[in-house]
Formats: structure tokens, C-alpha cells, sequence
């Protein structure tokens, strides 16, 4: 053996004395491989420490070749082994300050396609880092690539944590300083298994475990928790995705709508609603879901709440009282439906509190439909859809009450409460005695303030909304009550029907402020057995006002109305902007004055037929300019403020109309207008074509205010 080299000594391989010692100390172990403390002994003698070797060749500077089955033990095993025991700085360095390299500075490679151990591994039980990159260039710390393949096990990088019971202990850590770009970044053009998939493996008692977990620290944050995008062009996908099982749960479309599934539990994003579904009701249109949507109710009671409705049909065989603070909630009026499959007396839905001091309140429906399980009006379930009885601040919004032969609303004691976008349709009686919505007060209280915004009437017979302070007996005799309803609003809305038996609107003696503002009225046709036509608008009350409405009076042998307005009434009536349209006359006008008006103001009402032409019913009912023939006593319209006489008889009086009511007379021929009686005039007036006098009614006598010259 040749002596070592001094410390430090480079160790030339090309020498000839170098490779002979080499072989020989390799022939040695042809038989029997050295083991690693042979190796050292040997290295350290030949040629101390440290060991430098210097190639010049392209070829390696050093390779070891083990034939034989080393063990594979991380402690004993292996064809190389380096113990650093004794040495508490680095174990192995591999440096390199070449400027340009070609090549990788470390490379492990296991070529062999059936090599299924790991390429790297390592063990480290201290509590420092298995693993440290430290990149301080600008390049990237670390680039795993791998091949892929057919295996769900085939991954570029697996990290595994064996449960070490701490709280704070993470298979895979990140922690990034730079505020200009994400911590972690991941580009992936999978198709079929998410750039990042997060599989989480449960034991059924985990159910604090989540497959994602996202916290956003620090005091005052204004993060987002998620946030999507789809940067080049956007995405004709789904933007959010969740389901159960394989079922689809809550999905957002790339236009941003969203989904709610029926097996979706809606309580999970908001808090108080109350899935029927999750209280056993079916929704299938024939199982009868009475029992289930009633758990529901009483479980919204104590906190109150939605009732929610997922798509379907629930039937409903008996009442379900609605209690305070619940509202019972679809997903569309056209989808979430809530069907009859019984006759029910008092209601189907009754939002009643127990009485006047214990009222139901704060409550209602929205985006849902209560049917009557009818068809086009005929049907056999009689009761109303849903009664409001000692009841206040309900609110409804888009419900469509649809196809019941009874009222599709019965208000009863009701205060403060809205109508909204709502649709009455195919709901009335045909007795006569049942409007598609009834208000009437009691003998506790009355009803009022009750509004009616963008709401729709079609296809009701008996009548659309009719207003009484008792039970109707007749369409035209209804019983008096000790409270009044008042303060009726109705906004923007539609009454139309082809088949009218009764009054469109309705209302008793002691019905006070009903506005009407905005509304297309149209009767195109009587029900069957009805030859005389009805009048749409009964003004029996206190202080009403119509304004904005085009009323289509349209007959086909008969005149569907009679008159628009049949007025007889102790208040205050105002009357604008009303356009009347027919193909024929109506039978008795626009107006039909039954008596006992105070005060009626009418201004720009017009009759249009088809061709364009404005004008009036009868002659004395036209409010443009009605003419009226001379006489000794003459009368004149309640809300007439001009009219003109024709003829030369001379006029000695004038009927009294109301306090207050002034009128201008312009006459066509040569007449006296004599002072006496109840004319109280300057001296008499002898007309002549195109003469006018002014006068004004205290409720008894007529004064004169100013005549013409002609």
C-alpha cells in the first residue's frame, strides 16, 4: 500500500500508481463487498482528510458501483454512506460558482420505469426543517415535474404527515413575504380533477374537520375569503360548484346566476329558514304535505323566519295558521306551489292572531304561488286561499294566487299591510257573493291602510275587490258594520275579466279614502245567465279618488257596463284623467248619479270609441260639455262645470246640487234667466247665442258670479 497523501494533497487519477492501488484495493471485494467502516478506514489511511479529487475528462470524477443487495434500512443500508456524528456542521456540500453551467449541480435519477421506491428520501426526527431551500436569486427555489401517467398515484409532489397531535403541525406550509403576488401559485391544465384538489379522509367523528379551511387575519382585514375570475375571455363554465354525494347542491352559472337545489338545505346560508323539505314534505303534487309544512311553521315560531319552499307542488288538505314574524317563501311564483286538495273553510293559509289585542303580525309570502286546484275557474274545493285576520304590517310580495272558486284573499280587522307585483287570477264565486278580495272590518276594529302596488285581476266573475264593513249580502246590499275600513290604496294595477257577474270594485256606506291611481280596467264579456250590463265601480263611501284609468267597456249585443261609475255617496268624489273606451254606447254613461253626493270634482274624462273620437254616453251624462234642454227649472250634473242650454224657454230656477259647486251656463238662443226662486241674481239675464252666466250653489240657492255682454 502506498503511504497517504499529506493533508490537502490533490489525488491525480490519472496517475499510474493512483489507479493501481485503486484496483487493487478494489479486488479485494470482487467477492465480497467492502462494508462502510473498510471504505472510510481505507479512504482516511490512502489518503486523509479531506479527500480532493480533480478530473479534468468530461467523464465522472467518481462513481461507485454496487453490485450486490445493500439493506434498505435509512441507518445501515445503502451504496454510499456519509456519517457526520461527530461533525456539527454541514454534512455534504455541493458547490458550484461557475457562471454558465450546463448542467444541474445535483441530479438523482432512477430511469428504471419499474422503480417504485422513492428517488429521495428524507428522515429527519430533529425540529428543524427536513428540508431548506434558500433562494436568493432570481430564478425559482424549487421545480418538481413529473411525468404523470395512467396512476391516481403518479404525483410530482406527495407530502405526508404522520399525526404528531399538535394543533399547529402542517403536511405542507407555505409562508411568503412578498405583498406584490400570491404565497402559492398553482397552473394546471387538468380536465377533469381541479388544479387543486383538496381530499379530505373522514372517521365520522370529525365534525369540526373541514376540506378547506380559510382564515383571514389580522385586525382590521379587508380581504376577500374566496375570490374568482376568469381572466382571458372569461369562462362558459361554472364559476362555483357544490355538491353532495355527486349532486348538484348550489351552482353558480358564468352569468352569475345561482341555483338552489332541492335537496340543497337553505338554513345553511341563511340563518332562521325553515326547508319544508327537511321537515319531511314531498312536493311531488300528490302526497299530501300538510303535516310536514305545519313542523315547519312551528319550528319558525320561537325565533320567527322563512318558511322556505324549494321547487314543487305541496299539497295542503286542512288549515295552516301562520303565526307572527313567519314568512313562507319560494323559489318563483311559477315554481313553488302551494295546492288545495281539500275544501277548506275559514282558509288554506290563515294568518289570524288569536284577537284584537294578539295580533299576527310582520309576516307574509313572497315569490310563491297558492293555487286552488282548479281549472280556468271551475273546480270543486271551495274556501278562500288565505284569510288576514287580527292582523297588521304583512307584507307580500310576487305571490300569484291562482285558480280557486272562492276568494283568493280575505281580509278581515286588517292594518298596515302590502300587496306587491301580486296576481289574482280565475279567483272568485259565481254566486255573487265571493270577489277575488274582500275587505271588511268588525265589531272589534276596522280595517285600513291597506295598499295594493302593480298588482294584476284577470279572469274573476263575482267581482275583483269589493270593501264592506260587514258580510256582503248582495252586490249591491251590503250589511253595515260598527267600524270602517279606510285608507284603501291601489297603485298602477289591472282589473280585466271577459266573463263579470258583479262589480269590479265594491264598497259599502262606510268606506272612506279610497285612491285609485293608475289603472287599466276591461270587461269584455258577462258570465253565463247575465244579459244586462254591470257597472264596474259602485262609490258608495266617503272621500274617494280616481285618477289615470282607461276603462274598456267593450259589449258584443249587450253592453258589458252599464256605467263606469255608479255614484251614491256622502263624501267627496274626485274624478281625472279617466279615458272610457267602447264599440257602442254605454247603457246609461260613464256616470250613473244614484243620489246623495256632496262633492264631486271632474276633470278631464273623455269617451273614446274605435275610431278615435271623444264624446259621451246619453247626452246628460257626457262631462265634457253636457247640453241640456230649457225648461222653467232646469237640473244640472253634480260634476258638471260647463253646460249648455238649448232652446229659448225662459228658466225661472235651478235644482240645487252641492256647497260650493260652480258652473258656467252658455246658452244658445234668446231666453230670460230670471232672478226669484232660488236664482239669486244682479237682475234677470236675457241671452243670446254664445251668452254665459256663472253661478255658484251654497247646497239650496244659486249666486250669480259674472254673466257676458254678448
Amino acid at each position: 500500500m502506498i503511504s497517504a497523501a499529506p493533508e490537502g494533497t490533490t489525488v491525480d487519477l490519472d496517475n499510474t500508481d493512483v489507479q493501481a492501488d485503486l484496483r487493487k484495493w478494489s479486488h479485494q471485494y470482487e467477492t465480497l463487498p467492502p462494508t462502510y467502516d473498510e471504505i472510510n478506514a481505507y479512504a482516511d489511511d490512502l489518503y486523509g482528510t479531506p479527500l480532493d479529487i480533480a478530473n479534468p475528462t468530461t467523464a465522472f470524477a467518481l462513481q461507485i458501483t454496487q453490485t450486490g443487495n445493500t439493506s434498505s434500512s435509512t441507518t445501515t443500508g445503502g451504496a454510499m454512506r456519509l456519517v457526520n456524528t461527530g461533525n456539527s456542521g454541514l454534512g455534504a456540500l455541493f458547490y458550484s460558482n461557475h457562471a454558465s453551467p450546463s448542467g444541474r449541480l445535483v441530479a438523482i435519477n432512477a430511469a428504471n420505469a419499474g422503480f417504485t421506491q422513492s428517488a429521495l428520501r428524507i428522515e429527519h426526527a430533529g425540529s428543524g426543517r427536513g428540508l431548506d431551500i434558500n433562494q436568493t436569486g432570481t430564478g425559482i427555489a424549487a421545480n418538481i415535474v413529473g411525468a404523470g401517467g395512467a396512476s391516481t398515484s403518479a404525483h410530482a409532489l406527495a407530502v405526508s404527515l404522520s399525526n404528531s397531535g399538535s394543533s399547529t403541525s402542517s403536511a405542507l406550509s407555505g409562508v411568503s413575504a412578498n405583498t406584490a403576488h400570491s404565497a402559492v401559485q398553482v397552473t394546471g391544465v387538468e380536465s377533469g380533477r381541479g388544479t387543486i384538489k383538496v381530499t379530505h379522509t373522514g372517521t365520522g367523528g370529525d365534525t369540526n374537520a373541514s376540506g378547506l379551511s380559510i382564515d383571514l387575519q389580522g385586525t382590521g382585514t379587508a380581504a376577500q375569503g374566496i375570490f374568482i375570475d376568469a381572466t382571458e375571455g372569461g369562462t362558459t363554465g361554472k364559476l362555483l360548484n357544490i355538491r353532495n354525494n355527486g349532486v348538484d347542491r348550489l351552482v353558480m352559472v358564468a352569468s352569475g346566476d345561482v341555483t338552489f337545489y332541492d335537496t340543497f338545505k337553505y338554513s345553511n346560508l341563511r340563518r332562521n329558514i325553515f326547508n319544508v323539505k327537511d321537515y319531511g314534505a314531498v312536493g311531488n303534487g300528490s302526497t299530501n304535505d300538510t303535516t310536514a309544512i305545519a313542523a315547519a311553521i312551528t319550528a319558525a315560531t320561537s325565533t320567527g323566519g322563512e318558511v322556505y319552499f324549494p321547487p314543487g307542488t305541496y299539497q295542503v288538505a286542512s288549515t295552516l295558521t301562520i303565526p307572527s314574524k313567519v314568512r313562507l317563501v319560494g323559489a318563483g311564483k311559477n315554481v313553488s306551489i302551494i295546492r288545495k286538495s281539500a275544501s277548506i273553510a275559514n282558509a288554506m293559509l290563515d294568518f289570524t292572531g288569536t284577537n284584537n289585542s294578539t295580533r299576527c303580525q310582520r309576516g307574509g309570502m313572497a315569490d310563491i304561488q297558492i293555487n286552488g286546484a282548479g281549472s280556468n275557474g271551475a273546480g270543486t274545493f271551495t274556501g278562500p286561499l288565505v284569510r288576514c285576520k287580527w292582523a297588521d304590517h304583512l307584507n307580500f310580495d310576487r305571490v300569484w294566487f291562482n285558480d280557486n272558486i272562492d276568494q283568493a284573499l280575505n281580509l278581515e280587522n286588517c292594518w298596515d299591510s302590502y300587496w306587491n307585483d301580486c296576481e289574482f287570477e280565475w279567483c272568485s264565486g259565481t254566486d255573487g257573493l265571493k270577489p277575488s278580495v274582500l275587505i271588511r272590518s268588525n265589531s272589534d276594529d276596522s280595517s285600513n291602510i291597506l295598499v295594493f302596488n302593480n298588482c294584476r285581476w284577470e279572469a274573476f266573475r263575482d267581482g275583483a275587490l269589493w270593501m264592506s264593513t260587514a258580510a256582503m249580502v248582495s252586490a249591491y246590499t251590503p250589511v253595515a258594520g260598527s267600524n270602517p275600513v279606510y285608507g284603501i290604496y291601489l297603485q298602477n294595477c289591472k282589473m280585466e275579466t271577459s266573463q263579470l257577474r258583479g262589480l269590479m270594485i265594491d264598497m259599502s256606506n262606510d268606506v272612506g279614502a279610497v285612491h285609485v291611481d293608475g289603472m287599466y280596467m276591461s270587461g269584455r264579456g258577462l258570465a253565463s245567465g247575465i244579459s244586462t250590463g254591470r257597472n264596474f265601480i259602485n262609490c258608495i263611501g266617503l272621500d274617494m279618488t280616481f285618477k289615470r284609468m282607461r276603462v274598456n267597456v267593450q259589449g258584443v249585443t249587450n253592453p258589458t257596463c252599464d256605467s263606469v261609475f255608479r255614484v251614491f255617496t256622502s263624501g267627496k268624489l274626485t274624478v281625472e284623467e279617466i279615458t272610457v273606451q267602447d264599440t257602442q254606447a254605454l247603457n246609461t254613461g260613464i256616470f250613473n248619479w244614484a243620489g246623495g253626493l256632496a262633492h264631486a270634482r271632474v276633470n278631464h274624462v273623455g269617451f273614446l270609441d274605435a275610431t278615435g273620437t271623444v264624446h259621451g254616453g246619453n247626452a246628460a251624462n257626457n262631462p265634457v260639455n253636457p247640453t241640456i234642454a230649457s225648461a222653467a227649472t232646469i237640473t244640472v250634473p253634480h260634476y258638471a262645470d260647463i253646460a249648455t242650454i238649448s232652446g229659448t224657454t225662459n228658466i225661472t230656477s235651478v235644482t240645487a246640487t252641492r256647497p260650493g259647486h260652480r258652473i258656467t251656463l252658455v246658452f244658445s238662443g234668446i231666453l230670460t234667466f230670471t232672478d226669484g226662486s232660488n236664482l239669486k241674481l244682479a237682475t234677470n239675464f236675457t241671452t243670446a247665442a254664445d251668452a254665459t252666466i256663472t253661478l255658484v250653489c251654497n247646497g239650496t240657492n244659486w249666486y250669480e258670479l259674472s254673466r257676458s255682454t254678448n
